[in-house]
């Protein structure tokens, strides 16, 4: 009986490997499908540690604690040799199972080992840099010198002996000379892979090829630091499963373009790359429709204009965005007063470009910043109000399959129009 306890187990662990490679190795993470119609519907999650997830993470320990549970269950079951046939048949279920398990976590453990052997080669990027004034601290010549660093990162890789200058060590108040050569490895950033949660979405537009999103205020777009999940790409990946193109890779799939965390309203998201090409080269063209509504700081002279003021990255602070003619891209923002309260304006906003927070800047730039605006916003508004009052309305595009022009409009969401009820109340 114990020989033939230990078979069915080894049987039941290799019908459990098969159903796996069969079934569940062709799901993607939180997709459903049904087994039986109407019926049985399985639906695919991962737990990677015991009950509730509790110390996920720890493949090592499990796999420990599972060889010796099944060592004692064998050792007990041949040296005792209980008589009852029911304790087999419960020992073969266990063995079954303990098996299985086992067999999942040394293989993802071995993957995972893989993984990280591979990155560990290509881990770190060289570049030579070469300074052409005297003077720079050496931790500001390298935030500075183009490579997405900010200055604690450039402290911290010349701490960790990243970065010499002229082949020699050196400190992160170092002053370079003019024709100095500094070396610097830059650890490559670990990639990441979105995952499938269960995320309602406010679906404005759907069909095969695309669909229209209202965004909510407060919901980050794509995965990125500090911002690994609840974003609009891991619903998007529950809601779409595999169907999102791929252009801008596992951390943007079927992201056309980007809204801001704070900046509520509509998006379009491309299921296919066809798609994702075709709106992208509108986009480039100036032929995508894009208007926003906005609460601005103060009032605005005029009852229409346009900015028309090139944007690049901050020279300061590299976090921010600002109107400069260095690095910088055209930016043109058309803007036209809706109605006016005392302290702040109501205005609707046409983007003939996409630069990164050109609502902002630009109006910014004008000395009206957006209210609530944490970056380009003023310290002490009349009226508190927590991230920026700025709604992406509407949005309009030729399709790129069905060669059909499509338009969209939203609501201004509750926020937004709580905001104005009360400039109302605070303008009579």
């Amino acid at each position: 009986m114990p020989v033939i306890a230990l078979l069915i187990g080894a049987v039941l662990a290799a019908a459990d490997q098969l159903f796996k490679m069969l079934i569940v190795n062709n799901f993607t993470l939180g997709e459903t499908r049904p087994l039986i119609p109407n019926i049985l519907n399985l639906t695919y999650i991962r737990n990677e540690g015991v009950a509730f997830g509790m110390f996920s993470g720890m493949s090592w320990l499990f796999i420990v604690l599972t060889v010796l549970l099944l060592s004692f269950i064998i050792f007990y079951m041949f040296r005792k040799r209980p008589d009852s046939k029911l304790f087999y048949f419960s020992v073969a279920l266990v063995i079954g199972g303990g098996l299985g398990n086992l067999i999942d976590r040394c293989w993802r453990s071995i993957c995972s080992f893989s993984r990280i052997k591979r990155k560990r080669k290509n881990s770190m990027t060289a570049h030579k840099l070469t300074c052409e004034s005297a003077g720079v601290r050496l931790d500001k010549f390298l935030a500075d010198a183009g490579l997405e660093l900010s200055r604690s990162m450039a402290v911290t890789l010349i701490e960790n002996g990243n970065v010499t200058v002229n082949g020699k060590p050196c400190s992160k108040k170092q002053k370079l000379s003019a024709g100095d050569t500094v070396d610097v490895t830059v650890p490559d950033a670990e990639p990441y892979e979105a995952k499938a949660e269960q995320i309602p979405l406010d679906i404005v537009y759907e069909d095969a090829d695309l669909l229209v999103v209202n965004k909510p205020k407060g919901m980050v777009v794509h995965p990125a630091a500090g911002n690994y999940e609840g974003t609009l790409v891991n619903a998007l990946l529950w809601h779409c499963g595999d169907s999102l193109s791929g252009i801008n890779g596992v951390l943007r799939p079927g992201i056309v373009h980007r809204i801001d965390k704070d900046t509520s309203g509509l998006l379009i998201v491309a299921k296919n790359d066809r798609t994702h090409k075709g709106l992208a080269e509108q986009i480039k063209a100036h032929s995508f429709t894009r208007e926003y509504e906005a609460v601005v700081f103060g009032s605005l002279r005029d009852d229409e204009g346009t900015v028309d003021a090139p944007i690049g990255r901050h020279p300061v602070d590299r976090k921010k965005m600002c109107v400069t003619q260095k690095n910088s891209k055209n930016a043109v923002t058309h803007y036209r007063v809706l109605s006016r309260y005392q302290g702040y304006t109501h205005i609707r906003c046409v983007l003939e470009t996409g630069r990164t927070h050109q609502i902002r800047v630009h109006m910014a730039y004008l000395g009206h910043p957006v209210a609530g605006d944490p970056v380009y916003g003023v310290k002490n508004e009349r009226v508190p109000f927590s991230g920026q009052c700025l709604h992406a309305k509407k949005i309009g595009f030729v399709h790129p399959v069905m060669g059909a022009y499509m338009e969209f409009d939203s609501e201004l969401p509750p926020y937004f129009q709580a905001f104005l009820h009360k400039l109302q109340n605070i303008s009579k």
